[in-house]
C-alpha cells in the first residue's frame, strides 16, 4: 500500500499487536486482489465503515463515477438504497446537482485514492487486475461514523460491514488520548474528536 496509507491506517496504528497475530481478531481489509472481466459493473455504493480506499491498476483499466458526499447527496443515496426499484434507477439522475458527479478513468500503473464517504460505481472496459485496500484514519472520523450510521439504518448485514468497527473506534480514542497529552495531533483531528467521543458514549450506554 502507499506509504502515507500505512502511516494513517488505524489497523496499523491503533489495533493491538497481540491481536494482529490472531487472524480471527483482526480487520483483514488492508489488501485485496481484484480480477475483473471486460464488461463488469459494480453499482453505486459506499465502502464499508466509511473507509477510504487505495486502488492500483496493475493491468487493464477501470472507469469510476463518483458522487461527492454532501449531506443532501448522502440522503438521496440512502433513499435510493431503500427503493424496491433500485436496480432500475441510475442514482445520479436523482441528485439535485449534476456538478457533484465526477467520472475518472484509471489506466495501467495508475493509483487512485477514494476518500471516505464518496459514493461510487465502477465499470471495467477491459480485462483488469487490481490491487487495493480499505483503511480507517483520523482525518475523516466524522464521515466514517456517518457511513456507519447509514449502514445501521439501512440494515446492512454484519458480514458486509467493516469488521470490528466499534472496537477499532475505542482503540483509536485511546491512541488519541496519548497524542493529545503529547500535543502530537492536528487541528483537523482535534475538531473531529468530539464526534467520536459522542459515538463511544452512545455505544457504551
Amino acid at each position: 500500500s502507499p506509504q502515507f496509507v500505512r502511516e494513517l491506517d488505524w489497523i496499523d496504528n491503533v489495533w493491538p499487536d497481540t491481536w494482529r497475530h490472531q487472524r480471527k481478531l483482526y480487520p483483514a481489509v488492508q489488501y485485496y486482489c481484484l480480477t475483473s472481466a471486460a464488461g463488469c459493473y459494480t453499482d453505486f455504493h459506499l465502502d464499508f465503515g466509511g473507509t477510504s480506499v487505495w486502488y492500483h491498476v496493475l493491468s487493464g483499466s477501470k472507469e469510476f463515477v463518483l458522487i461527492e458526499p454532501t449531506q443532501e447527496n448522502l440522503k438521496v443515496y440512502e433513499e435510493w438504497l431503500c427503493r424496491k426499484d433500485q436496480a432500475q434507477v441510475f442514482l445520479p439522475t436523482m441528485l439535485p446537482e449534476s456538478t457533484d458527479v465526477l467520472k475518472i478513468r484509471l489506466e495501467q500503473d495508475q493509483t487512485f485514492i477514494i476518500p471516505s464517504g464518496w459514493i461510487h460505481a465502477v465499470y471495467t472496459p477491459e480485462d483488469s487486475l487490481v490491487f487495493g485496500g480499505n483503511f480507517l484514519h483520523g482525518l475523516d472520523m466524522s464521515m466514517q461514523l456517518t457511513v456507519n450510521s447509514i449502514e445501521v439504518r439501512t440494515r446492512v448485514l454484519e458480514r458486509f460491514r467493516f469488521p470490528f468497527f466499534i472496537p477499532t473506534q475505542y482503540y483509536a480514542a485511546g491512541v488519541y488520548l496519548g497524542k493529545l497529552c503529547k500535543g502530537n495531533v492536528t487541528q483537523r483531528e482535534v475538531d473531529t474528536l468530539p464526534v467520536i467521543m459522542d459515538a463511544l458514549e452512545q455505544w457504551w450506554n
